[in-house]
């Protein structure tokens, strides 16, 4: 199970050029995050973590895109 320090590895590592449904939840993640910490610097951290999970919800489906999208190639067998 993913946590929020997943999601903020990926942010972290600056990863860009998605395209389509990677680039849209690599967006939603990063949109996320920056709400909580802007809830969290309001004294609002019920909410905060509402959108926390609401990040690592997104990050778990951004895991699964990217699975699909390797191809044999990024395999070792």
């Amino acid at each position: 199970m993913a946590d929020f320090s997943d999601v903020e590895n990926i942010l972290d590592s600056d990863l860009e050029n998605f395209e389509n449904e990677l680039d849209e939840l690599y967006g939603r993640m990063d949109r996320y995050v920056e709400v909580a910490s802007v809830l969290d610097s309001a004294g609002r951290g019920d909410d905060a973590e509402y959108f926390r999970e609401l990040a690592v919800d997104t990050y778990e489906s951004f895991e699964v895109a990217i699975q699909l999208k390797k191809d044999a190639e990024d395999y070792e067998f």
